[in-house]
């Protein structure tokens, strides 16, 4: 009889912590109704097939051998290496296990692979879960970032994550926003370099009050009971933020006009805004059109909070 696995990931925000995570910063994570879900069962040939699947769509397609996973074949060179070198470096953790049998992977991705809410994250926790071994291990081998996002791939919470040196510290919090639905999430397409933030990050000097002060925002955060503590939360942060980076704040410098806060969220290679707005959904829509942004969801229509 052959068996069918199945190993599902969310996706993830930082909501707070951009950039000062990978220094040691504690960070709020939200973890993500959209994320990527791993099908996997043997086929009879000694090969690896892998295909990437949106809406019942194809979107990337590879072929690897079962022992050093070269690629055979692919429709796009770029993901079929990532994927390759995920699944050798997950080999690599597994001394016993010189191959592979043949096995047939599908991933299928529940929202629109554009957006990208910590796809690789998600991926590397599945595999990580399918050869049972430690996913901040398979992380540093493969990505070297700060793991909150493998952190938040099993949470139906959000959680409080900080990294420290090579150890990995996050529990569940109790986020209950009464004005959940004053909330929402645009997407943005950007695509931007962040390596020029984090270098300002790392020379920023005096970290440790900066992390307290992070510290003291997420607990406000976390225990706002109105829409405007809430706001307030965020904008000591956005002005924290503005500070280590000796800029104006994001709001500051691409919405000046809006009556609510935004601010973003970075994901791996795009951003999307988390806005407070009073009034109605269609309202915010319109305020968006200018900058042609219309891809917009509430909290509970993409965060987890079980």
């Amino acid at each position: 009889m052959q068996y069918t696995f199945h190993y599902h990931s969310n996706g993830s925000f930082l909501l707070t912590g951009e950039y000062l995570v990978s220094e040691g910063s504690q960070a709020i994570v939200l973890p993500l109704k959209l994320g990527q879900t791993l099908v996997i069962k043997p086929i009879d040939k000694n090969l690896l097939v892998w295909e990437d699947v949106y809406n019942e769509e194809t979107l990337f397609k590879a072929v690897f051998s079962t022992d050093q996973f070269d690629i055979i074949e692919s429709t796009d060179g770029e993901e079929a290496f990532f994927v390759g070198v995920v699944l050798k470096k997950a080999m690599a953790q597994l001394a016993s296990l010189s191959s592979l049998p043949g096995h047939y992977i599908k991933a299928m991705h529940n929202y629109s692979p554009h957006m990208d809410p910590g796809t690789r994250s998600a991926l590397i926790a599945s595999i990580a879960e399918w050869f049972n071994i430690n996913p901040f291990r398979l992380n540093q081998a493969v990505a070297k970032d700060a793991g909150y996002g493998i952190a938040c791939a099993r949470s139906s919470k959000p959680i409080l994550y900080r990294k420290v040196d090579q150890y990995h510290d996050y529990n569940p919090i109790p986020i209950d926003l009464p004005f959940k639905n004053n909330i929402y999430f645009v997407y943005t397409e950007d695509e931007t370099d962040f390596s020029e933030k984090r270098e300002k990050v790392k020379h920023s000097g005096n970290l440790p009050t900066i992390f307290s002060e992070v510290r003291e925002i997420n607990e406000h955060i976390i225990k706002s009971r109105s829409l405007e503590e809430f706001e307030q939360a965020l904008l000591d942060y956005e002005q924290l933020f503005s500070r280590v980076m000796n800029e104006k704040s994001f709001q500051e410098r691409k919405f000046s006009d809006f009556s609510g806060v935004i601010k973003p969220l970075i994901t791996t290679n795009s951003q999307f805004l988390l806005v407070t707005w009073k009034g109605t959904r269609e309202e915010l829509r319109e305020y968006f059109v200018p900058y042609n942004l219309q891809t917009l969801y509430q909290w509970d229509e993409l965060i987890k909070n079980e």
